[in-house]
């Protein structure tokens, strides 16, 4: 019989253009699959050739090439017996972690199989149990010769268990792909079976691989569209697979920080063109092929040479010291660049998390900063990790606490309303700074469910004292950007007021200036549901910012606070005084009450009282209190 090896050609021409364009971008080695997949393609490839060799000897069967075809169709044999183990292999790693750690136990047995027909095929030559060759040059299949493809019918049933046991590691995407390869391969070895002179086992190994490289190896999927440099994704899965391995790595970040300024000068495709003149230029920087863009500003370059790492650093220094030649200009563009000396050490997950911290803490500056992550700013942002942590401890066991701070009235001579405000108290770190767990409930979107525990809090003091309602004008509660732009979320807040049988208007939500003037239409919305149910309104941090008058007078706001930093310098500079002063009468003109927030000094009282300020919110009156401290106090002031 004489077999059509037509398939095998394109197979073999197929997997060798496959080859050529998953080499071409393997710069992101490090996947935890691309090994695997390397070592299977060159198993296919390996397997084809044999293939093809072998038949064409066997056609032209002779006495001299007996010798050949026999070594031929053992490392042929050979490579049909490591095929299917190998695609096992890559289903474990495809569900996640490491394939020597998913390698234990049962799953070791599972390869037996192989071992056995392995030790067949290296002493076939003494028992033909598989195959043999005789002098004149002929293939003689063994009776043992049926057990190649029970082998590969068993790693076919072991590859379909292990991927219906795990499922929910795979997902439905992988799930399907898995049993789409088991289908090519078992269709292909049947149409083989029917008909014995086509050769489609392997068309079928080309076709699984072609699969595989679409959907999970394709390394242009991995490319950054305008840069050409690898993109975030391909960044987290080389990092995690080196802090598997627990290899050192050292990472230089280049924030660039102006890109929307330049955005807004030269416009998007120039800005685009600068930003591929800079990619290409770090690229160059590094022998390093780990250079990714891991956002629309932040380039990242990763690196196993502590040397060359230092190194890379000083030349991003001077780069971006002096000016850039762009299309005829000299463009001078500062940039933030951060170090991350053995970043294997902070574990993957956090990678990404500490070049944000790090790039935060650089000064906003026209000049170009480098800042290195030493072992005191790894402590910083391991703090900030743990609060992070203790914060979902803290919202499920409601750990938060309400202080109030009293604010005084300079005209009645008594303490007129308060400010509720969140504390946290970690029982390792101590007191934790309201700024710090605040940003960071913000920016994992916890901040709403913190805010409506601590607000049913307040309600709850406000319901237990109602003495407090005759004492106090009303209660102040802050708002953040988030709470107050969600939709729905401040009719729970009225809802919250309701359910404990208390007048909204005792109530009065602070919203800072920024909020006010940077989200208008979103803020008049739920400006809306607050006047409808006659909850007062409290400017916070006046001053603070660059607030825009007219979108103030423009909101029912009964209370302006004018933010501690306009105090700065009134006592010992006369503009400044002037200015504090101006503001004052300018919101007093306008009907609005007054508090000054951060008053220290009996100076300070003066000069605010003579000035006409209203209230004055700040330590000289009082510290913020706990609940009973709170409590004590109204009621020996009142």
């Amino acid at each position: 019989m004489r077999y059509n090896m037509d398939f095998l050609v394109a197979a073999l021409i197929f997997l060798i253009v496959l080859w050529h364009h998953f080499m071409k971008q393997r710069q992101y080695a490090g996947n935890k699959t691309e090994k695997t997949f390397q070592i299977f393609m060159m198993l296919g490839i390996g397997d084809i050739l044999l293939d093809m060799v072998s038949t064409v000897v066997i056609d032209n069967s002779r006495p001299e090439f007996a010798r050949m075809l026999y070594v031929i169709l053992l490392l042929f044999y050979l490579c049909q017996l490591l095929i299917p183990p190998v695609l096992y292999l890559y289903t474990l790693a495809l569900a996640g972690g490491a394939v020597e750690e998913k390698l234990s136990g049962i799953r070791c047995l599972l390869l037996l199989p192989t071992v056995v027909l392995t030790v067949l095929v290296m002493g076939n030559f003494q028992t033909g149990l598989l195959f043999s060759v005789t002098a004149n040059g002929a293939y003689i299949r063994g009776p043992l010769y049926l057990m190649m493809y029970m082998q590969a019918v068993w790693y076919g049933l072991v590859i379909g268990g292990e991927s219906i046991r795990n499922y929910q590691k795979l997902g439905k995407r992988k799930f399907g792909i898995i049993w789409e390869i088991l289908f090519i391969m078992v269709s292909c070895v049947l149409l083989q079976g029917f008909y014995q002179e086509v050769l489609l086992t392997g068309f079928a190994i080309a076709l699984c691989l072609m699969v595989l490289l679409l959907a999970f190896q394709n390394p242009y999927v991995y490319t950054d569209n305008l840069t050409g440099l690898l993109d975030m994704q391909c960044f987290q899965e080389w990092a995690e697979e080196q802090c598997r391995r627990k290899r050192d790595i050292h990472v230089a970040v280049v924030d660039l920080r102006q890109l929307k300024q330049l955005n807004t000068i030269y416009g998007v495709p120039w800005t685009d063109r600068f930003l591929k003149k800079i990619a290409g230029q770090v690229r160059e920087f590094t022998e390093s092929p780990y250079v990714y863009r891991i956002s629309g500003k932040r380039i990242l370059i990763g690196m196993y040479s502590f040397e060359e790492y230092e190194a890379v650093l000083q030349k991003l220094l001077r780069y971006f010291s002096h000016p850039i030649a762009m299309e005829g200009e000299e463009i001078l563009f500062s940039a933030a660049i951060c170090g991350i000396p053995y970043g294997n050490q902070l574990g993957s997950e956090n990678l990404l998390n500490y070049v944000g911290y790090l790039t935060a803490l650089v000064p906003r500056t026209q000049e170009t900063l480098l800042v290195r992550g030493d072992e005191y700013v790894k402590h910083g942002f391991l703090r900030q990790k743990t609060i992070e942590a203790y914060l979902y401890r803290a919202i499920e066991e409601d750990l938060f606490e309400v202080y109030y701070q009293p604010v005084y009235s300079i005209r009645e001579k008594r303490f007129v309303t308060a400010e509720a405000l969140s504390r946290l108290h970690h029982p390792g770190l101590g007191p934790i700074s309201p700024e710090i767990f605040i940003r960071i409930a913000e920016q994992n979107g916890q901040i709403n469910e913190i805010g409506l525990q601590q607000f049913r809090k307040v309600c709850r003091m406000v319901q237990k004292c109602p003495e407090i309602m005759q004492q106090l004008k009303n209660i102040k509660y802050n708002l953040s950007p988030a709470q107050l732009l969600k939709k729905g979320y401040v009719g729970q807040l009225v809802e919250i007021i309701r359910e404990h049988g208390l007048e909204p208007s005792f109530f009065q939500f602070e919203i800072t200036e920024t909020v006010a003037t940077e989200y208008k239409e979103e803020v008049y919305e739920a400006v809306e549901v607050f006047v409808k149910d006659g909850i007062g309104l409290c400017m916070d941090d006046f001053g603070s910012g660059y607030a825009n008058l007219n979108a103030v007078l423009k909101l029912p706001f009964q209370c302006i606070k004018m933010d501690r930093s306009m105090l700065n310098g009134i006592r010992q500079h006369k503009v400044a005084g002037e200015f504090y002063r101006n503001i004052v009468t300018i919101l007093r003109q306008q009907g609005y009450a007054i508090v000054a927030e951060g008053v220290e000094e009996q100076e300070e009282v003066e000069l605010l009282e003579a000035w006409g300020v209203d209230m004055i919110q700040g330590y000289y009156f009082s510290r913020p209190l706990p609940v009973e401290e709170f409590l004590k106090k109204i009621r020996e002031a009142g």
